[in-house]
């Protein structure tokens, strides 16, 4: 996942690794989808903004990756996502 990209909704996993503080963007999904994101190089934080967010209550929302091996999977349920395991990254 490169730093300003879209995370693929094609694949089921997603990584990156950081050169210096990034970000990206998260579409809705399909219903019942699962994407997992996980951190594999840390140089500076990545900062994924998510469309409809369940953790908003379905407005955008974000997760925040601050360490090597940091990662978490969502499911997108009822037009939203849910964060369904977490490893260290931070939502808001």
């Amino acid at each position: 996942l490169d730093n300003g990209a879209a995370v693929s909704l094609t694949t089921t996993a997603s990584y990156f690794a950081t050169l210096t503080g990034e970000t990206a963007t998260l579409a809705d999904g399909k219903e019942g989808q699962i994407k997992t994101l996980m951190m594999s190089g840390y140089l500076g934080s990545m900062v994924i903004t998510v469309a409809s967010a369940a953790w908003n209550s379905g407005a955008s929302g974000t997760i925040t990756f601050n360490a090597l091996g940091e990662g978490c999977t969502l499911q997108y349920i009822d037009s939203r996502w849910f964060c369904i395991g977490n490893n260290g990254a931070t939502f808001a």
